[in-house]
Order: structure tokens, then sequence, then C-alpha cells
């Protein structure tokens, strides 16, 4: 990473900053309604999600839009999977729907996973599985490629609290926080 910065905005803007001393870069502006969530591809692609239903690709080197992925709920978190070119949403809906990038078609929806998720529900990813913290103080971790049609089933992990925020450290290791804790997996 190159300390770059990212931020959504409640006047429907994403800004790029400089890491290093904060300088603002860049404003991104398209969407309609508060950006909600960013997330950084693989491909090194910005996706921004918003209430107005749509997930926007852009361009982190010339900072254009690329795409304009619509979604049947406001977005409430996004991520992208290190190493493939699938991009899933927590929606508002209790699903997470899943992207894949085809050079041909554009960005192709998958099959949606209906969860029992609330909405400040963060999403993660670690070197190989994506997790999906539900209500009821737990987490689900789903193996890549992200097809939730099949029949796989999850590894459920179970916390101490409701799940608040949660990433996955540089370490690999998955820190969560809720109501008075941090916990590192």
């Amino acid at each position: 990473s190159d300390g770059t910065v990212y931020s959504g905005s409640w006047d429907s803007t994403a800004r790029i900053w400089a890491g290093d001393d904060g300088t603002h870069l860049c404003t991104l502006t398209g969407h309609d309604d508060v950006v909600v969530a960013i997330a950084l591809g693989s491909n090194g692609n910005l996706h921004t999600a918003s209430d107005d239903c749509t997930i926007r690709v852009w361009s982190t080197a010339t900072h254009r839009l690329l795409e304009v992925i619509s979604t049947v709920s406001e977005p409430i978190a996004v991520v992208c999977s290190p190493h493939s070119s699938h991009v899933y949403a927590a929606l508002c809906d209790g699903t997470i729907n899943v992207w894949s990038a085809d050079a041909r078609k554009g960005f192709v929806h998958g099959p949606p996973r209906s969860f029992d998720i609330t909405c400040i529900t963060p999403l993660a990813f670690d070197c190989k599985n994506l997790i999906v913290p539900v209500f009821g103080r737990r987490f689900e971790v789903w193996r890549e490629p992200g097809d939730f049609s099949s029949d796989a089933s999850p590894w459920i992990i179970e916390a101490l609290a409701e799940i608040m925020a949660m990433t996955v450290g540089p370490d690999g290791r998955l820190y969560s926080g809720g109501a008075g804790y941090v916990r590192v997996w």
C-alpha cells in the first residue's frame, strides 16, 4: 500500500487523501446519496457503496468511473477478495451479494445468500475466507470463491458480544470489537 487514504461522505462523495500529510488529492462524484463503505480491489480499483443502491468502481490511477453496479437494497458494507475478482456487499435486506468481474461483461451478479445480519455489519477477508458477523454474536467464515449456492457450510465462531467492527490485520489475524471489548482471533 502507498499510504493513500480513502473516505466516504454524507455529501455523496468519496475523497482521496495523501496518507503522509493529509493533503486532499481528489473528490469522486456520482453517487446520489451518502457513501457508506469503501473497498480497494486486488486490481487497485476503488469500490464505493452508497445508500443510492449502487456500488461504483473507480480507477485509482485516473480517478475515473469505470462501472456502476446496481443493488436491490442499500449496501451497508463492501469488501473485495484479495485474490480474485469477487466483490461482496452486505445489503440492508439481510443478504450478501457477490459479483465477479468479467472482462467482456463487466461485473456479473452471483446468487445472493440470506444472513441474519444487522445494518452495521462489517465484512472482512483473511487470505482465503470471507468473514461475516451475524446477529447473535457469532462469525460465519466462508471459503472462496464466494458461490453461496453450493451446499457448503460455514465455520461458526462465537464472539463475546455483538460485533460492531472488525478487520484483518497485516499479521493475518482477525480483530473484532463490540460493547467494551476488543478480541484478537
